[in-house]
């Protein structure tokens, strides 16, 4: 820490660096990271925590500082200083440092609910992961394993289903079955169906059928197939079938959809 330039300053100093000691050394729980709310209740002595930060010569790492993750719940739980999270936390997601990036997850999980000031870094958190998730290999070294990637995942609800969600259409391009579709993704139909639930509120049915109307609306809409060719694209048997999923789930026929369709787009066009 800096010098303290007053006494009560240097005292609570010296009590947060024992009280951050004593949890390094004998605390498994998260909750009883709780002892330091008195102290991000202090002002003057969070804004130094601030100013210890910003002097380090580089962003601090939990290798170099072994409290890095109770002065990330400190200031946290801090409704003044907290800002200067955003911006370490981005600095770890753009060096793609994984220590920290899960200490932050770890730290997000248990303080988040109730302080909606921190969203800014809990995006900036999921944002690194999701990309993480993507690409978790550059050039030949492993960023990050797939057991860190699921641990973020259970730690952030919001990135668990964004990337849960993106696997789904992903594996399930063109795949019009729910069986299927938990097959392709390498899943046991039981848990998929529960999952699928969890994460996005529909049933595994009812996804296939609200992805498979994007699709069908697409054909329609964007291309120039014919309606027989629409229905094979999209997995009916014939147009017959395709019609009566369109009546169904976008309450016309196929060809009257795509009828009004041009006509909207030749009405615009004329007024331009």
């Amino acid at each position: 820490m800096l010098p303290a330039p007053e006494a009560e300053l240097e005292a609570s100093c010296k009590e947060l660096d024992e009280k951050v000691t004593w949890l390094l050394h004998n605390s498994r729980k998260m909750d009883n990271y709780l002892e330091l709310e008195p102290f991000s209740k202090d002002g003057r002595l969070c804004a130094h925590v601030c100013d210890t930060l910003k002097s380090l010569p580089e962003t601090p790492t939990l290798a170099a500082y072994k409290d890095y993750k109770a002065i990330i719940i400190l200031l946290g739980m801090s409704t003044t200083h907290y800002a200067i999270l955003d911006e370490l936390a981005e600095q770890h997601r753009k060096r793609d440092e994984i220590p920290e990036l899960t200490a932050y997850c770890d730290a997000l999980h248990w303080m988040r609910p109730g302080r909606q000031y921190l969203c800014n870094v809990y995006n900036t958190v999921c944002h690194a992961f999701h990309l993480l998730r993507r690409n978790p290999v550059r050039g030949n070294r492993l960023l990050v394993t797939e057991k860190e990637l699921r641990h973020a995942e259970r730690m952030l609800p919001e990135l668990g289903r964004q990337t849960f969600t993106e696997m789904v259409r992903l594996k399930g391009y063109m795949v019009y079955d729910a069986e299927k579709l938990a097959d392709k993704c390498g899943m046991e139909y039981g848990s998929f169906r529960r999952k699928v639930k969890k994460m996005t509120g529909y049933t595994a049915k009812e996804w296939v059928i609200k992805e498979r109307v994007k699709d069908v609306e697409h054909y329609l809409l964007n291309t120039n197939l014919t309606l027989t060719e629409v229905a094979f694209t999209t997995g009916f048997a014939s147009t017959s079938n395709l019609n009566d999923f369109c009546k169904a789930y976008l309450l016309d026929t196929p060809g009257e959809i795509r009828r009004k369709a041009q006509e909207t787009r030749k009405c615009t066009v004329t007024r331009t």
